[in-house]
């Protein structure tokens, strides 16, 4: 794959993330000042990445392929395991379709 259409396709799935961000949660709020934002954001990537399922992703978290292990955030955004079990190995199914023939 040259450099041009690896670029393309991190693009695209920061474009998504982005999408995600704003019709999720900046659209949705009414933050009062930066503080306000910072705090929903946080609280939102926290959410995006430990506890909502992505489709690109075989519907795992982000977190879960990650550790290859199943976790829970705390009330704190902490993760509360990283220890990788080995007899559970994530292999997500990138459903992309090859770009050129």
């Amino acid at each position: 794959m040259t450099l041009y259409l690896k670029q393309c396709v991190r693009i695209s799935f920061e474009e998504r993330v982005w999408r995600s961000v704003k019709y999720e949660e900046v659209y949705l709020k009414a933050y009062q000042d930066g503080r306000d934002a910072r705090i929903g954001l946080g609280n939102y990537f926290r959410f995006y990445n430990t506890e909502r399922p992505h489709q690109a992703l075989d519907y795992w978290t982000p977190a879960e392929v990650f550790t290859s292990t199943p976790v829970e955030a705390t009330s704190t955004g902490m993760i509360e395991s990283l220890t990788p079990d080995p007899l559970r190995i994530a292999v997500p199914t990138l459903n992309i379709a090859p770009i050129l023939p």
